[in-house]
């Protein structure tokens, strides 16, 4: 029997991005008898939880990683190899979208990073990773509901004010026609030696604006695209994002926002009822086109710009509105993506109105070097 020292994440090599079947690791590594399932490949590299023989009371050198997803409080105890030699770096929740064509679009979540915080091996250290604000729901009759703030993050205290690290959350989109979006994740009052707003969630007066993107190591998420009477507007590109989402043309749904580098941006809806297209690595969804039909939002991208796979979230792309028809239901608004995208607003058709996307989750990166 094989003694376990602690759980440590490693990278192997693997092709395209996407998720692979269940599998187990008996016999590839020694005392690795673990069930993998459902195994997102992040960046192209499959990143593994494994469980790994301790080397006769010695640590070996590298780098390495841990992801706390899990939202809520919780508590985090320091494996023996823990060094201070560290970056944590924190994403909060995203905010929800308001339903409708009047509700505004979700903000983006903040970010932020400490380095060199002094861990010490078997210490236990609170957090708490921030949940996604939740968009407006649905409704068979023409009424508006808005969408509700994110969760802060913070690692190492029992409040974002009394911790080591952490970052604020994005808020929830109005009802108002005309009035500002959900605001970015502020700087102001968060802690951290680095820290990078969130975008806001587009307005408008006539139409779905999509949702703001969220910081990252990168930057700051840039702001949702602002709608008009074709088509939803994009999602703010996150982590440092190259460009705002994109109003639609009297063609097309709004492109959504690219990522630092310029890319990832979802496509805007190109026909007469068409879904935006999702974003990738962090740039934004693209909004949908409207039409004669109602047409669904594309989602915002996961963020995956960080050296270690994780970056903040693009912003949801909006719904859009048909005319000229009966329908049963309305078009919704994109989700934002992982880490922080805001969510962005749902289309109201005839007496339907679409819901508004929910807010992306936050998370907690801990990167320690042993050497």
């Amino acid at each position: 029997m094989v003694a376990l020292a602690d759980w440590r994440l490693r990278a192997l090599g693997v092709g395209a991005a996407g998720t692979i079947a269940a599998f187990t690791l008996a016999g590839l590594l020694p005392g690795a008898g673990v069930g993998v399932t459902k195994v997102p490949m992040i960046g192209g590299r499959l990143t593994l939880n494994i469980p790994f023989p301790a080397a006769s009371g010695s640590c070996t050198a590298g780098t390495y990683y841990v992801l706390l997803t899990a939202t809520g409080s919780g508590t985090w105890t320091a494996p023996a190899c823990i060094t201070s030699t560290n970056t944590i770096q924190v994403i909060a929740g995203g905010g929800g979208a308001a339903n409708g064509d009047a509700g505004m679009g979700g903000g983006g979540a903040g970010y932020s990073a400490i380095t060199n915080l002094t861990l010490t091996s078997g210490g236990t250290y609170r957090y708490n990773v921030g949940t996604g604000g939740k968009g407006g729901i649905a409704e068979a009759t023409n009424i508006i509901q808005v969408g509700t703030v994110g969760a802060a993050s913070w690692f190492n205290g029992t409040s974002l004010a009394a911790s080591s690290v952490g970052a604020n959350p994005g808020g929830g989109g109005t009802d108002t026609s005309g009035a500002t979006g959900g605001t970015g994740g502020s700087t102001t009052g968060a802690v951290g030696t680095t820290t990078y707003a969130g975008g806001a969630g587009g307005n408008s007066t006539n139409g779905p604006p999509g949702g703001g993107g969220a910081g990252g190591p990168h930057g700051a998420g840039k702001a949702g695209g602002t709608p008009t009477v074709f088509g939803g507007g994009g999602g703010g590109g996150g982590n440092g994002g190259g460009t705002v989402g994109a109003s639609p043309t009297s063609a097309t749904g709004g492109t959504g926002g690219g990522n630092f580098a310029g890319a990832g941006q979802g496509t805007g809806g190109a026909a007469n009822g068409s879904s935006g297209g999702p974003g990738t690595n962090g740039g934004g969804g693209g909004g949908a086109y409207g039409g004669t039909s109602a047409a669904h939002g594309g989602l915002g991208g996961n963020g995956t710009d960080c050296n270690d796979g994780v970056g903040g979230g693009g912003g949801g792309g909006a719904a859009a509105a048909g005319t000229g028809a009966t329908f049963t239901s309305g078009a919704d608004g994109g989700n934002g993506g992982l880490y922080g995208g805001g969510g962005a607003s749902g289309a109201y058709t005839s007496a339907y109105v679409g819901s508004g996307g929910t807010g992306g989750q936050g998370v907690i990166i801990i990167t320690y070097v042993h050497s």
